[in-house]
């Protein structure tokens, strides 16, 4: 219904601003529940980084002890290393330890 004195393009004008309103409002409400959404997936993403900022932390936590590990093993095989080669030196010189008496008499008797 055309108000007097009102043009018709007018008319047409106001009633396509109304439907482009409308379908802001839908938009909008669209973009709200999206960021609504995205708000709590972000929520999730940061517990998940969270997690994963703990997990990394007990990892170098790990790899310390690992790294201390390591080196105690380093320094354990060094020291074997040392009293292996004493063993060997002892062996050479008195290689009659670890013979009980019956191989000692027996070695006598046969002259092994």
């Amino acid at each position: 219904m055309l108000l007097p004195g009102v043009p018709r393009r007018l008319v047409d004008d106001m009633g396509e601003l109304k439907e482009l309103v409308r379908e802001l409002l839908v938009t909008e409400r669209e973009l709200t529940r999206t960021s609504k959404s995205m708000d709590s997936k972000m929520d999730k993403l940061d517990v998940a980084n969270e997690r994963l900022d703990r997990a990394l932390a007990e990892l170098r936590g790990f790899n310390e002890k690992l790294d201390r590990l390591d080196a105690r093993i380093a320094r354990l095989e060094r020291e074997l290393a040392v009293i292996r080669g004493g063993m060997e030196e002892i062996a050479e010189i008195v290689p009659e330890i670890g013979k009980g008496p019956l191989e000692k008499a027996k070695q006598a008797l046969t002259g092994d």
